[in-house]
């Protein structure tokens, strides 16, 4: 069955999100950060639909934290199909401000293309 990863599941649009996949068949990673009883209840709904449902913690603005939530998802599902990025780390400055004081995330992608990078990679060996 394919699977689905959807960050900041737990709650608002990734929750809708998660549920439409759900609905059409896909086995669902619940993410969250700090929301973990909104994931829970976001898994049992999920459950209900007759697809594999499954709760992961990640603090995805963290690259490495980022990288072990999208290999664990691969693990525990054997695949991953999908991967929604519907959180990030959202500063209340200017781009260039952000990038100037971040330049390594500026010229690596951050947490999401290290990430992006590890689905794409695991798909070309599957």
């Amino acid at each position: 069955m394919p699977s689905a990863l959807v960050t900041g599941s737990a709650k608002g649009i990734g929750k809708a999100l998660l549920l439409m996949l759900a609905g059409q068949g896909y086995d669902v990673a619940v993410h969250y950060n700090h929301s973990q009883a909104e994931a829970e209840t976001v898994c049992d709904e999920a459950k209900m639909q007759g697809v594999r449902a499954e709760i992961f913690q990640a603090d995805v603005t963290k690259p490495d934290e980022a990288t072990s939530l999208v290999t664990q998802v691969h693990d525990t599902f054997g695949r991953l199909d999908v991967l929604i990025n519907n959180v990030g780390n959202y500063h209340k400055t200017t781009v260039l401000a952000y990038f100037l004081n971040n330049p390594v995330l500026a010229f690596r992608g951050g947490a999401t293309q290290i990430a992006l990078r590890f689905v794409i990679s695991s798909s070309e060996r599957s």
